[in-house]
């Protein structure tokens, strides 16, 4: 007597892999869009950190490790104003990214009523 074969047991689902996808793509349009502003609050707490005065521009020496890194700093802490860019491309990722999101959630609700008919 054999026993016919299962495919779908032990095999990753599409719509696991759909959902994954999912998270994965939101994560990464959420990171893209507040980076700018991570590495500005970074850059301002680093310079803090150490001593320096956290204005816009750090004009004074701000050593770390035996070297100089005030331009570094005040570059972290200018990129803040990218932010200009990133939210507005962000919203618009997001955007794309919730119309796919409703059309992975429409074609899985019209699957599952079809298999129960």
């Amino acid at each position: 007597m054999s026993v016919p074969a299962n495919p779908s047991v032990g095999a990753p689902s599409r719509k696991g892999h759909a959902i994954a996808w999912l998270i994965i793509t939101f994560v990464l349009i959420l990171l893209f869009t507040a980076s700018p502003f991570i590495m500005s609050l970074g850059g301002g707490g680093l310079a803090s950190a150490l001593g320096c005065d956290g204005s816009m521009q750090i004009r004074s020496p701000c050593m770390a490790m035996g070297s100089d890194v005030s331009q570094t700093l005040t570059t972290m802490i200018y990129m803040g104003y990218l932010g200009f860019v990133t939210i507005p491309v962000g919203e618009f990722l997001l955007m794309i990214w919730a119309v796919i999101a409703c059309v992975v959630a429409l074609v899985g609700w019209r699957r599952r009523r079809r298999a129960a008919a």
